[in-house]
């Protein structure tokens, strides 16, 4: 009999590296799987979540591997940016698309990819970035489990993590952790964070575009630049 898939939620991960492959994409693991690597202790999760560098022929290849359902989300000009599904054994997938052309205005995604490790798993830095955009209780705790695998924050790529956050407007919830680690330590932590700022507001225009972000439905994070 198969284990639940908070006891084994590795299980699929094969069969869509397997695709991503096949397909020359560049893919990362993201999301509470990839938490749960980063972390201090161990959760559960029942689902997966990838970024990957293209589309390709992925709709096609996922219903040949079976699931239960199938669906993609679209840019007003057709343009598919995730792809969301079950397996056949019902743990629930999103398959985040981004372009690697370069006029495309997806830096934070890029920046995830090539920041992944040799298992292809988002750093620690880019997880961090994902869970502050979305502020579920579990993203709360990953964070806070994540720094506490870091004592003092060693090991941790700080800038990465302020740019994005500066960029995203979230650095003001990144400063609440870093003082509640602050709080929280025996010893004096050495990491002198600057100056509170809220950076670029969300909307922001760049050449013609607007940025937005949120969480859909499933409760995971998104950023896309669409036309006003």
């Amino acid at each position: 009999m198969a284990k639940p898939h908070y006891e084994n939620p590795d299980r699929n991960v094969p069969i869509f590296e397997e695709i991503f492959r096949r397909n020359g994409l560049d893919w990362v693991l993201i999301g509470g799987l990839a938490a749960i690597r980063r972390r201090s202790d161990k959760r559960e999760t029942v689902d997966v979540d990838f970024v990957v560098s293209g589309l390709e022929d992925l709709e096609a290849q996922l219903l040949e591997t079976g699931t239960r359902w199938l669906k993609i989300a679209r840019e007003p000009n057709g343009t598919p940016y995730l792809i969301q599904g079950e397996t056949n054994d019902g743990m629930h997938f999103d398959i985040y698309v981004h372009d690697w052309d370069p006029k495309d205005e997806f830096e934070f995604e890029r920046a995830v990819l090539e920041t992944k490790d040799d298992y292809h798993v988002a750093s620690a830095e880019a997880i961090i970035v994902y869970k502050l955009m979305a502020m579920r209780p579990q993203d709360i705790d990953d964070i806070q489990s994540i720094l506490r695998a870091h004592p003092n924050f060693d090991g941790l790529d700080l800038e990465f993590i302020e740019k994005w956050a500066r960029e995203y407007d979230l650095y003001d919830l990144w400063a609440e952790f870093v003082n509640e680690a602050r709080r929280n330590s025996p010893t004096k932590l050495a990491y002198p964070l600057p100056p509170r700022s809220r950076g670029p507001k969300q909307g922001k225009q760049r050449e013609g575009l607007i940025r937005k972000t949120g969480v859909d439905k499933n409760g995971h994070p998104y950023t896309r630049w669409v036309r006003p």
